[in-house]
């Protein structure tokens, strides 16, 4: 199964312009940036609890605004993430 998330608060409106008429840059950890995505095929992924904090710990550190995970396997795993990151949709 193909598994996609997004942060509740993204939107994808053009960023507010400064007094230039440049778009805003959003900075996160030093780091300027407007949008950023993850995709990873996880391979059987399925209820491995340790698996399963690595990979949001993983997810958590890159802190992409929208992700997608391939070969999610079963009910658990789907559970587990939408638990540990509240910050996302989740769609199947």
């Amino acid at each position: 199964m193909r598994l996609f998330a997004f942060r509740r608060a993204l939107t994808l409106a053009r960023a507010p312009a400064l007094g230039n008429g440049k778009p805003t840059v959003v900075r996160r950890n030093g780091v300027g940036r407007l949008f950023s995505m993850a995709s990873w095929n996880v391979e059987h992924f399925k209820k491995d609890k340790k698996r399963i904090r690595r990979v949001v710990a993983f997810l958590k550190d890159c802190d992409p605004d929208v992700f997608a995970l391939m070969e999610v396997q079963g009910k658990v795993v789907f559970s587990e993430l939408t638990r540990r990151m509240p910050d996302y949709h989740f769609h199947i």
